[in-house]
């Protein structure tokens, strides 16, 4: 780990939160399917949380990276869901796996990308 860079290494962590959703999510190809399996939810459910902490924790330097970015709605999606999880409509978290993290994965990679090639300069 480079302790030297959180927010690389926090990156790397919302990419592999990310695969790991996708790997339990890819199987649902709508929310019908999706709205049936609570486990699934859950999961889901989590692995936003463990997402948006990370984005919170490194949003100064998310959003230098990347002012373009949607930062500040992962940020309330994650507040929304972390304190209203009792009345949660699934359909929020159907669209992230659609939608919105398939975005943020791109985005991800993107700074990825570019933060690797300048420590390669370096």
């Amino acid at each position: 780990m480079d302790e030297n860079n959180p927010t690389l290494e926090r990156l790397k962590t919302i990419q592999s939160n990310l695969e790991k959703l996708f790997q339990r999510t890819d199987s649902y190809s709508d929310y019908k399917d999706f709205n049936t399996n609570f486990e699934i939810q859950c999961i889901t459910y989590q692995f936003s949380i463990f997402i948006g902490n990370a984005i919170k924790e490194s949003y100064e330097d998310l959003k230098h990276d990347a002012p373009d970015f949607r930062w500040e709605e992962l940020i309330q999606f994650r507040d929304k869901i972390a304190h209203l999880w009792k009345g949660l409509n699934t359909q929020l978290l159907w669209k992230a796996v659609q939608h919105d993290f398939p975005l943020l994965q791109t985005k991800v990679l993107s700074i990825l990308e570019t933060i690797e090639q300048s420590l390669e300069k370096q």
